[in-house]
Order: C-alpha cells, then structure tokens, then sequence
C-alpha cells in the first residue's frame, strides 16, 4: 500500500503545480481570465487532495460523497471565500457593487480589501482542497466468511406412551350379589257365561239322579 500511495501522491502533487503554473498563464486583469486562473488553482488543491483518496489513503474503499462535511464545513467556507473572490473582481459587476456595498453595511469592508490583495489564491486552493475533503470512503467490503453446515442433529429415542393404571380388582371379602328381579305373573282364567253355567247344573243334576238310580238298582 506504501508505494501505491507515494506514486499517488506524487502524481497529485505534479497535477497541482501544472495547474498552477498554468493559471499564471493567464490574463487576470479581464474578469473571464481572473475566474479562470481561479478556477485552476481551486483545481490544483482539488487533484491534490484527491490524489490521497484514490492512492490508498482508506485502504481502496468505495469513494462517495459526505453530506455532513459538504453542510457543516464545504458551504460555509464557500461563502466567506466566494464574498471575497467577488469583491476582487478587476471589472466592477453587478456582483462585485453589491457586495463592496453589503460589505460596508456590514462593516466588514476592510478585511474584504486586504484579502483581496495576496490570499486570492490561498483562498481558492483552500476552497478545492475543502471540497476533495468531501469525498470519503467506506471500508473495503468483507468476505463473507463461508459458514460450515450445521451437524445434523441426533434423533432423540421414541418416548414411551405411559401406560394406563390397571382397574382396581374387588376386595376378596366383597361380594357382589345381584338380586333376580321378581316378574309377576299373571293367569288368566276364563269367566263361564251363563248358558254354560246352566249346562253344566243340569249335567251334574242328571249325574246325580244317575248315580242313585244306579244305588237302588244294586239294593234290590
């Protein structure tokens, strides 16, 4: 990782002072040349800084983008510089009247004037460098480590059903007796009319005169 960031940081380094040089090509004295040359410098601290997070700086994470840094810290920095670049502007602008004019409001108007002097381009090096300072990057991603397969596990033994309590025996001294129901039983006897009562009189009358004629027949 140590050579791979050294040659990364070299070639930064190399970048930022070609644009730089670059940038002292350039007529400042126009307003478009002025923002130009501003605009390389800010370029110069761009690439250096980046050079240290593309070179192995956090070990070849994902690059991205931070919120927090670009609102806390890239945006306000930007506001302060960008006051005093516009107010340095060699042809006066709506922009570069305005804020001379919100400058003396503010009674900030002197500190404006002598930044304008040989921090012009400190201040947009420092502006690029904020803004490469954005980038972040996340750890390299792990390698799932393989998971071994879980051992199968053992069959526990069938558990036995309990068995059910036998019925509890009788005692030998008990005994049960089951009384035989009693079922009455009814006859049914005929009742004689009266025709038959009055046959059978006279039968038993003829038997009885039979039997005493037969008497004095055995007599005589």
């Amino acid at each position: 990782m140590g050579p791979i960031r050294g040659v990364s940081t070299l070639v930064g380094v190399a970048g930022a002072g070609f644009l730089i040089w670059l940038s002292t090509q350039l007529d400042a004295q126009s307003t478009d040349g002025y923002w130009a040359a501003i605009g390389l410098v800010a370029a110069a601290g761009l690439s250096l800084v980046l050079s240290q997070v593309f070179g192995g700086w956090t070990k070849w994470g994902r690059p991205g983008l931070s919120p927090e840094v670009l609102l806390l810290a890239f945006l306000p920095a930007l506001v302060v510089g960008g006051w005093v670049l516009l107010a340095a502007q060699p042809d006066a602008n709506w922009f570069q009247r305005h804020i001379e004019s919100w400058s003396g409001d503010l009674h900030v108007s002197r500190l404006v004037r002598h930044l304008q002097g040989q921090y012009l381009a400190m201040l947009a090096f420092g502006l690029g460098a904020l803004l490469g300072l954005t980038v972040e990057t996340s750890g390299p991603r792990a390698r799932p480590e393989p998971v071994p397969a879980p051992l199968p596990e053992p069959h526990a033994p069938p558990l036995d059903e309990p068995a059910l309590p036998p019925p509890p025996a009788p005692a030998e001294h008990e005994t049960w007796v089951v009384p035989p129901t009693e079922t009455a039983t009814v006859v049914s006897t005929p009742v004689p009319s009266e025709d038959a009562t009055r046959v059978s009189t006279s039968a038993a009358g003829d038997q009885v005169e039979g039997t005493e004629e037969s008497a004095h027949s055995r007599e005589g």
